[in-house]
This record gives structure tokens, C-alpha cells and sequence, in this order.
């Protein structure tokens, strides 16, 4: 299968982009140095290219659960398959010996305190089909038990801070003992003679490189405006903006998650929010809202940033300078402006999954600078048909 690469603009030109922008021969060597370039993923061949991504083994699983939690209740289905929902949250639990049993080794103790939620009838499971495949989401109405979820889930039950920012989480690589149980239960139902391993322990030993077989993923969201914006700044009724806002920000997060399982990597920079937010938007409303991208970052009244606004959070740790930082912001409203572009002229059939697959990983192998020069809407058809025998699955 042909590899992928990542070849872009060369940094000549990407400097030349960041000079039109009014950087200084320094505050353009810092945005190159901060840039992701090619590290993030260095091109590669792409197993399963077919779009939508065929869904992971731990669907099966999932599925079930769901079915589960809608009979009986949501966070008692899941303490029973997730380990650390058997914990509460508490400083230094993660180096205790019962609960390095039970998320090392499956063991959960007899009684004990599970973990509690203020409002345990606001969670939901669902399974989202996406682009990626179908997803697991976690629906998390009450904000402290968002907290709850994501601290247990990804912080070993560490009550560490979560950011106000963050409204969602995706969760990649958790241990699920339930499944392994399940692999162990058919193991041992299946006849001796035509087992491949003569032990359960060796068995596991050959089970543990497939991590596609006992690992989940999944996304954790909670409710709220996105990105803190108002109903009454997109001239939407505030009750309807909400359901809205909950959309917006699922499927942004399945953007990230195609990235992540088409990949194995996610580019964690300015142009993945950009074209995790297009994508939602265009899923949610059938095409771009330019307008709303600008205001989820601070932007709506470019040149001029709104304090506050999302972008912000993109400055990074220690942030870039505020010369750097208002060259990102010229990059982001032109990228959106691209991205505009290339969902109204009707040049993509982008209600078929297969070519809005194609494009957004055509968006997302390319660097920022690519997306903000004359030709930008050339140079992405380009790199769209050089994709084609890529992702048809041949």
C-alpha cells in the first residue's frame, strides 16, 4: 500500500508566509521552532483506509453495555466493567494495594467505596457513528461529575485539576478488565485440542501486543455552551444552542479520534481545532459557519481578538509571545477562510462520507501555512487526489 507523506511547503516558504504576516526574523523563528511540522506524524502507510473507519473490537463490548444501562442505570452498568469506577476520588489512591490490584490486574475488592456522582442519573452511554467508527460517548450532565469521570478515568483517581476549558475528553488506551474476562471465559469454553496457548497465563502473554483486543476508546462530554459562547452571540435560543453545542462538540471530538486511530497520533496544534471545529460545524449544520468558527476563537471581529476567546488556550506551555501569538491569529482567520472556500464552492460532495473523510484527512497532513497563501484551495485538491488511492481502499 502506498505510504503517505507530509511533504507541505518548504520552510522558506513558510517563513516568507510569516513575514507577509509582520513577524520579525525573531517571532518567526519561534513559530518555527514551536510548529509541529512533520513530528507529529512523519507519513506512513495507513492500515484500513476505507471511510468511514471500520469500528474497533471493543464495539462489541460497548454495544452491550449500552444495552445494558438503558434496562437498568448507566453508572452501575459501567462500575461493574470499569475497574476505576469502583473507586471514589482521593489524593494518593493510585499507590494503593487494592487498586493496583484491581487496574493492574482485574482484582476488584468486596465492598469498598465506588466512585459516587452528584447527579448519577445525568450520565448516558451512547454509541456515535463517525467518521472514525463507532464511538462509545459518555454524556455528562452535571459539571463536578465530568470532573469525576475524566479524574477517573485518565488521572488514576487522582483528584488533579481539570482545566474550565476543557468540556470533553477522549480517552485513548484504557485497560477494560471486562473484556479480558470475556477473552478469558471463551478461552477456557473453547476446546483444549484446538488451543494455540496451553495456559490461560499464556494465552493472556500472546493476548497482550493485541491491544486493539482489550483497550478502549472513548469520549467523555459534557453539557454548556461551546466554546463559552452565548446563544445570543449566534442568534440562537439558548435551550436549542445547548443541544446544539453538545453536537458540536461530540463531533469535534470524533475528529480527533479519526485522527488518532488513522494515524496513531494526533497533531495537538492550531490547524487540528480548526479543522476538528469545520468538521463539526458542517456535520451539525450541513455546511461551514465561518462565522461561528471566528467567534469559538475570539476572532468575530478580525483583526481585533476578543480576550478570552478560545485561542488562547492554543498559546501553549510557556506561551508564545504576543508577537507570535498575533501571527497565529492571522493564520487561524485565514485558514477559516479557506475552509469557507472549499465547503461553499461546491467543488466536495461533503454529505458523502467517503470524499468529507478524504478531505479532512487531506486538511490534516498538511501544515497550517499551506492553508493561508493564494493558491491554498489548488494545493489542497492537490493533496486530495494524491490521497485517492490511499483511502479507497485498494
Amino acid at each position: 500500500m502506498e505510504a503517505l507523506v507530509t511533504d507541505g511547503l518548504p520552510d522558506a516558504q513558510r517563513r516568507t508566509v510569516h513575514r507577509e504576516m509582520g513577524a520579525d526574523s525573531a517571532t518567526i523563528d519561534e513559530i518555527i521552532t514551536n510548529s509541529v511540522g512533520d513530528s507529529w506524524w512523519p507519513g506512513g502507510t495507513i492500515e484500513n483506509p476505507s471511510l468511514p473507519l471500520r469500528d474497533d473490537p471493543l464495539i462489541e463490548a460497548w454495544t452491550a453495555y449500552a444495552a445494558e444501562a438503558e434496562a437498568s442505570n448507566t453508572l452501575t452498568t459501567l462500575r461493574a466493567k470499569l475497574v476505576q469506577l469502583s473507586f471514589p476520588i482521593r489524593a494518593g489512591i493510585s499507590t494503593e494495594e487494592a487498586y493496583r490490584a484491581a487496574t493492574l490486574k482485574g482484582q476488584i475488592p468486596d465492598g469498598g467505596e465506588p466512585l459516587s456522582l452528584d447527579d448519577p442519573d445525568g450520565l448516558s452511554l451512547m454509541l456515535h457513528r463517525s467518521l472514525a467508527g463507532t464511538i462509545p460517548i459518555l454524556a455528562v450532565r452535571n459539571r463536578t461529575d465530568f470532573e469525576t469521570i475524566v479524574r477517573a478515568l485518565t488521572a488514576r483517581n487522582e483528584p488533579v485539576p481539570i482545566p474550565d476549558s476543557m468540556g470533553a475528553c477522549l480517552i485513548n488506551g484504557l485497560n477494560n478488565w471486562d473484556r479480558i474476562k470475556t477473552l478469558k471465559s471463551r478461552w477456557e469454553a473453547s476446546d483444549a485440542s484446538t488451543r494455540v496457548s496451553a495456559s490461560w497465563g499464556e494465552e493472556f502473554r500472546r493476548i497482550i501486543p493485541q491491544t486493539a483486543l482489550y483497550k478502549d476508546r472513548l469520549i467523555v462530554l459534557s453539557h454548556g455552551p461551546y466554546s463559552g459562547v452565548e446563544g445570543r452571540h449566534v442568534g440562537i435560543e439558548d435551550e436549542k444552542w445547548n443541544h446544539l453545542s453538545f453536537d458540536i462538540r461530540l463531533e469535534h471530538e470524533c475528529a480527533h479520534a479519526l485522527s488518532l486511530k488513522l494515524f496513531g497520533a494526533m497533531r495537538h496544534d492550531l490547524l487540528e481545532e480548526l479543522i476538528a471545529d469545520w468538521l463539526a460545524l458542517v456535520k451539525v449544520f450541513g455546511g461551514y459557519r465561518a462565522d461561528f468558527a471566528l467567534r469559538f476563537l475570539g476572532l468575530e471581529t478580525f483583526p481585533d481578538f476578543r480576550e478570552g476567546g478560545r485561542l488562547e488556550v492554543y498559546r501553549g506551555t510557556p506561551p508564545v509571545s504576543d508577537g507570535a501569538f498575533k501571527v497565529m491569529q492571522s493564520l487561524a482567520a485565514k485558514t477559516i477562510g479557506t475552509l469557507d472556500t472549499i465547503t461553499t464552492d461546491g467543488s466536495f460532495d461533503l454529505k458523502n462520507d467517503a470524499v468529507f473523510g478524504r478531505l479532512t484527512v487531506s486538511l490534516l497532513t498538511m501544515p497550517i501555512e499551506e492553508l493561508v497563501v493564494d493558491d491554498a484551495v489548488e494545493r489542497v485538491w492537490a493533496r486530495y487526489d494524491g490521497l485517492e488511492e490511499v483511502l479507497a481502499g485498494a
